[in-house]
């Protein structure tokens, strides 16, 4: 569901589901846009192939045959500008906070900048060179190392490796609260 993705388009929470149908799967390079109700233009782009993962009819999925992930990177980011600028609610239609479906798109200004400046531009959403290498990582060089990553990963690189380190940590509360040894490990 589009509510349950932050503005920074990553995933707020996860629901599974049951369902004996064969649905439609997204696929890597499909890019999911909220566009109905007071909180539209939130989008995500699916950077990793994932078994059984679905969306529901209140988001629109773009989906191209080439599953180029920096092109759906791109038109992410130039929707993500037109949200913060609050042209996403003024293209919208309709009342409870609108809707912009995609027959209302060719109103929207897309840039026509040269691939490399949509790569670059992409870079700062995914950047696939940027890889958190927890096998080097140790309490005494942590710190550095960790900021090293941050230099160059993108916004989703920065959120999977939150969301690593925030089960790190919960599982050692969980050795302390139950009295058991502590270990971390990366």
């Amino acid at each position: 569901m589009s509510k349950f993705l932050s503005k920074y388009g990553t995933v707020d929470k996860v629901e599974y589901l049951g369902n004996p149908n064969s649905l439609k799967t997204l696929k890597k390079g499909d890019l999911i846009f909220g566009a109905e109700g007071f909180e539209k233009g939130r989008s995500i782009v699916i950077i990793e192939e994932q078994d059984r993962v679905i969306t529901n009819i209140h988001g629109i999925t773009l989906q191209q045959e080439e599953h180029n992930v920096n092109k759906a990177i791109f038109v992410k980011c130039c929707l993500d500008y037109l949200r913060s600028k609050g042209l996403i609610d003024l293209y919208a239609v309709g009342g409870n906070g609108g809707s912009l479906a995609q027959k209302y798109w060719d109103i929207i200004p897309f840039p026509n900048f040269p691939e490399p400046k949509q790569k670059e531009i992409a870079l700062l959403y995914h950047n696939p060179e940027s890889i958190y290498q927890t096998e080097t990582f140790t309490l005494d060089n942590f710190l550095e190392q960790d900021n090293a990553f941050n230099e160059t990963a993108g916004i989703y690189e920065l959120d999977k490796t939150a969301k690593q380190l925030k089960e790190i940590l919960n599982t050692a509360i969980d050795d302390i609260a139950n009295d058991k040894d502590v270990e971390i490990c990366f």
